[in-house]
């Protein structure tokens, strides 16, 4: 009978390549169930018995792993890149010139949105 190895609903097509990529590099037959033509049936990777299954999960689950950490490290990359970038006060007195112009341009705006109210009552 056969196994569902992985539920690719919601997985990105790059991690689903891979994971194929790895069975077939491992000698691990295996068949895969499309989302169907509205995305109703369940998309899936299947092996054909549990032996298949129990070669296939360790190795898919080392590279869960690796991917995680490779994602984790991207992440912790790109906060410290965050971290260092300047404050909004300080990209604004840089600007300053610049964020002038914005203000009184929201000045207006917000002059000529509120005018025909105020004139209203005269």
């Amino acid at each position: 009978m056969s196994v569902m190895l992985v539920n690719l609903r919601g997985v990105p097509e790059d991690e689903a390549q891979d994971m194929r990529n790895i069975l077939r590099d491992h000698d691990i037959e295996f068949f895969e169930t499309p989302p169907g033509n509205w995305g109703i049936s369940m998309p899936a990777l299947w092996v054909h018995d549990e032996a298949a299954q129990q070669r296939a999960l360790p190795l898919l689950d080392q590279y869960q792993q690796e991917r995680y950490r490779s994602a984790r490290a991207e992440f912790e990359q790109r906060r410290r890149q965050r971290q260092q970038a300047p404050f909004s006060w300080t990209r604004f007195t840089h600007r300053l010139i610049q964020g002038l112009i914005f203000v009184a341009l929201a000045f207006v705006v917000l002059y000529l949105s509120v005018k025909p109210f105020l004139d209203l009552g005269k």
